[in-house]
């Protein structure tokens, strides 16, 4: 298992995705992390991974993993009440969809935008393709 995911995300993802049979789905997809985050907004995989294991990482420090698999949860959730569906049903399109990894991505690009903030000054460095 990726050492980017605390405790309490592995917990999660067994108690909601593990239900469903959709944890290895999960654990798979956060396990190419740093290859997703490389594809979505350029710059190299390794990069990626050091972002994600460094304990001084902005991702680490806000725990960026942790809030993007509470996202899915959250917006599962809220449409399975919505539409009264399964739960399972919005949970699939979870992980279908990319919603951990676009929540992280998302909040990531972000912080990119932000003049003068570490991510700025660190990612301007690097080349993006």
């Amino acid at each position: 298992m990726t050492i980017w995911l605390s405790e309490r995300a592995k917990n999660l993802v067994k108690e909601f995705f593990g239900k469903y049979g959709l944890d290895a789905k999960v654990i798979i997809s956060l396990e190419y992390l740093p290859q997703t985050l490389s594809t979505k907004m350029g710059y190299s995989p390794n990069l990626w991974e050091e972002e994600l294991t460094s304990p001084d990482s902005k991702i680490h420090k806000l725990n960026l993993v942790d809030g993007g698999i509470e996202y899915a949860i959250n917006m599962a959730e809220s449409l399975s009440k919505r539409h009264k569906q399964p739960l399972e049903h919005y949970l699939e399109m979870a992980t279908q969809k990319d919603w951990i990894e676009n929540y992280i991505a998302g909040y990531i690009e972000e912080m990119l935008l932000i003049p003068g903030a570490h991510y700025a000054e660190k990612f301007s460095k690097q080349k993006r393709w």
